[in-house]
């Protein structure tokens, strides 16, 4: 339907098989960028494979093994036969090797014309059509044929997107109506199979909706020259297998090649003749190979001091040889009893050792993770995750680490409804890090809002990755999104920690300045009204949002209720409080200004009596002294501006006589 490059983003995004082998996605005639030189609209699938062997020649690319889905495999099969030195293996995937014919039909596969035909007619035309845009029932049958079951609604929703990005305009009709009709008229390959000779491991799902899991029983045998032939049917398979059953294609990928590697060596070792048979003579692929099946890394070190090429060759594929030697040591004596010693080992010692090339680090800890990946999300195997993560880092393997980041998280979350433990967090922040850096912005967050709904809001990394969050939206201008989420994150905290939290006053705080910054003073002031009452009033909290909602209400001219706060704040004071008298000179001073003069001196006689009481218990304390007079004179004050001069002076006198030191310690 569409075999445009992104179908095999599951074999580029696989560290072991991207770090293993060079990988190169090619789109057919008519299903994305690739165009014949002479921009012709007319074209079929051999047109595709000569294509495909003009770019390997173009590209440099000598031998290589073909993999196609679907149509794909039509045309890998025709590469191998157009150039038979060329194709090192052939591995067709959901397809199969004979036209669309009636007998095909009666064993399973599906009569294509019926329903694609319509299309053809109708997408014919006479005259430009520059607003052509691909109709979404074509674009549903990409998820229906291609995925089936496994279809989702992000896999859906980005094949549309893509479907309509291709075929649009006159040149998009042009190009899907040619794609359509190679489609029902393609002619078969039973006849010329048995003059393909390179090996072939063919891949079928039993879900295949096109072509069924019955007639490649049969076409398989057909390839009668190929020196090995192999039907593996795959429970569960869509007919996108490659997408639909990622890691049991790429094993087989990596299977096969290897396999290959080792019938050359093994092959061109033997056909030597005494007086030249020398092993490293042999091509650097095959001699990596052979590297790469030594048993242990002392026997690799006793190799490499043999010859310079074998070191030469080693140091261009020393990743490949040194993951896949480790594993040999590991696979050799791999017992559960020895295993967590083993490991535990070679983690200190990876972390001890000084590496000279850091793609090393990678490929020791590489070695080890495809059994450890089975232990997610346990504390060993996340920690040795992130270890791995920050390896790739520092090789500048942005894009490998990208691949395994992704996978690991999507084990993890499948694996930990609904929290994710301190070191999955730890990990999945890492993860985040690196998203910034090589990633676009989009899936970056979609990441970031991922991971914090996995957190427990109890723990303070919760806390660090919602900063993060709130710092990415900030950073593309998703302005929508900024309040909306302060307020739910605030709720969260507010719920799950207390209104007193660190982290949920916070939140209060920065949900204010945000009002603010939107020029919102009044729901700035309504918000940390509703904050402070929900705050326990004998806090320093509650006293520090008060005085701030004081000072907001006075800005916008709300005397009254920025009086009230001030007596809400008084009322729960004692002499023996921080700034009692502080408060209660600002709430004297508020009464005045209110017109209630009364008020005013009446709270200024409370203070000047409070302290009289203490001092009286305790009148050799220079505290209470000093406390009592300066209540006597901030009293006094209050006396002569409501014009009470005589009950002033008294007050101001009795203040003179707590002016210094108590007479038995002057005595």
């Amino acid at each position: 339907m569409c075999m445009r490059t992104a179908l095999f983003d599951p074999q580029f995004q696989d560290p072991e098989l991207s770090s293993s082998l060079n990988i190169l996605a090619i789109e057919p005639l008519g299903h994305g960028s690739t165009s014949l030189p002479t921009l012709t609209t007319q074209f079929t699938y051999w047109d595709s494979a000569i294509v495909a062997l003009e770019v390997m020649r173009k590209l440099g690319v000598v031998k290589a093994f073909a993999m196609g889905t679907s149509q794909g495999g039509w045309i890998v099969v025709r590469m191998a036969l157009l150039a038979p030195d060329r194709i090192l293996g052939l591995l067709p995937l959901g397809t199969s090797m004979d036209a669309e014919t009636k007998e095909s039909q009666e064993k399973g596969c599906w009569d294509p014309v019926p329903l694609l035909k319509p299309f053809v007619d109708s997408w014919a035309s006479s005259s430009p059509t520059p607003g052509f845009v691909i109709d979404d029932v074509w674009c549903g049958m990409v998820a229906s044929f291609g995925f089936g079951s496994h279809a989702t609604d992000a896999s859906t929703a980005f094949w549309t997107s893509t479907l309509k990005e291709v075929y649009k305009g006159d040149g998009g009709r042009t190009k899907a109506r040619q794609a359509i009709i190679c489609l029902v008229s393609c002619d078969g390959l039973t006849l010329r199979l048995n003059d393909s000779r390179c090996p072939v491991y063919w891949l079928q799902g039993t879900e295949d909706a096109p072509y069924g899991s019955q007639v490649q029983n049969e076409q398989i045998d057909l390839f009668t020259a190929a020196r090995w032939k192999r039907l593996e049917i795959i429970d569960g398979g869509a007919h996108y297998l490659n997408a639909t059953h990622a890691k049991q294609v790429n094993e087989v990928v990596l299977k096969m090649v290897k396999e290959e590697a080792r019938y050359t060596a093994l092959h061109s070792t033997a056909n030597m003749s005494s007086s030249s048979a020398n092993l490293i003579t042999l091509n650097d692929d095959v001699l990596a190979v052979i590297l790469a099946s030594i048993p242990d890394l002392v026997s690799l070190g006793d190799c490499l001091l043999a010859h310079p090429v074998l070191y030469r060759v080693f140091n261009s594929r020393r990743r490949f040889v040194l993951r896949n030697v480790m594993k040999n040591d590991w696979d050799r004596g791999y017992s559960i009893g020895r295993a967590f010693a083993y490991l535990d080992t070679w983690n200190k010692r990876i972390r001890r050792l000084k590496f000279h090339h850091s793609v090393d680090r990678v490929a020791l800890r590489e070695a080890f993770w495809a059994r450890l990946e089975l232990r997610l999300p346990g504390i060993g195997a996340t920690n040795w995750a992130l270890d791995l993560l920050v390896a790739y880092q520092k090789a500048g393997l942005i894009d490998n680490g990208l691949a395994f980041a992704k996978r690991t998280m999507d084990i993890i979350f499948q694996k930990v409804p609904p929290m994710l433990s301190h070191e999955g967090s730890t990990f999945a922040n890492s993860v985040i890090q690196l998203y910034k850096v090589g990633s676009d912005s989009h899936t970056t967050i979609q990441l970031q809002e991922r991971v914090l709904g996995s957190m427990d809001p109890r723990f303070a990394q919760h806390n660090v990755c919602a900063r993060e969050l709130l710092k990415s939206y900030r950073e593309i201008g998703r302005s929508e999104r900024i309040l909306p989420f302060q307020l739910e994150t605030w709720e969260l905290y507010n719920r799950v920690q207390g209104p007193a939290s660190e982290a949920a006053l916070d939140w209060a705080r920065s949900i204010v300045r945000e009002y603010q910054r939107c020029d919102r003073e009044m729901d700035a002031v309504e918000f940390h009204h509703n904050v402070w009452k929900l705050l326990h009033r004998e806090t320093p909290q509650f006293v520090s949002w008060s005085r701030q909602l004081i000072r907001m209400r006075e800005l916008l001219g709300h005397k009254d209720e920025a009086l009230q706060v001030t007596e809400e704040v008084w009322r729960h004071l004692s002499p023996l409080s921080p700034g009692y008298q502080a408060w209660t000179s600002q709430l004297s001073t508020q009464y005045g200004a209110a017109g209630r003069p009364d008020d005013a001196i009446r709270v200024c006689e409370a203070v000047w009596v409070a302290y009289g009481r203490l001092l009286s218990r305790e009148q050799q304390s220079l505290g209470w002294r000093y406390h009592t007079r300066t209540a006597g004179i901030m009293l006094a004050k209050a006396y002569r501006r409501h014009n009470r001069l005589e009950e002033a002076a008294a007050i101001e006198s009795k203040c003179e006589e707590l002016r210094g030191f108590p007479p038995s310690v002057t005595g």
